[in-house]
């Protein structure tokens, strides 16, 4: 008996969007949502899912005692 030959499928890849970051507004939201104790479990999932596309912070050069903004 002969084999047939099966035609394999062609699977498209998802291209995924590497270029796109979290805007500063929508992280300074997802922030405010994390840290709220009313914000519910799918809401927290969202908002932590939008902090790591986040760009990573830059650092202050070593010497500085740069904390961030002051408060008044």
């Amino acid at each position: 008996m002969a084999k047939k030959k099966v035609a394999k499928k062609k699977v498209a890849k998802k291209k995924v969007a590497r270029n796109k970051k979290t805007s500063k507004r929508v992280g300074k939201i997802a922030s405010k949502q994390l840290r709220s104790k009313r914000t519910s479990k799918k809401a927290k999932s969202t908002a932590a899912s939008a902090l790591t596309q986040r760009p990573d912070r830059k650092t202050a050069p070593k010497g500085t005692n740069n904390t961030g903004p002051r408060k008044k």
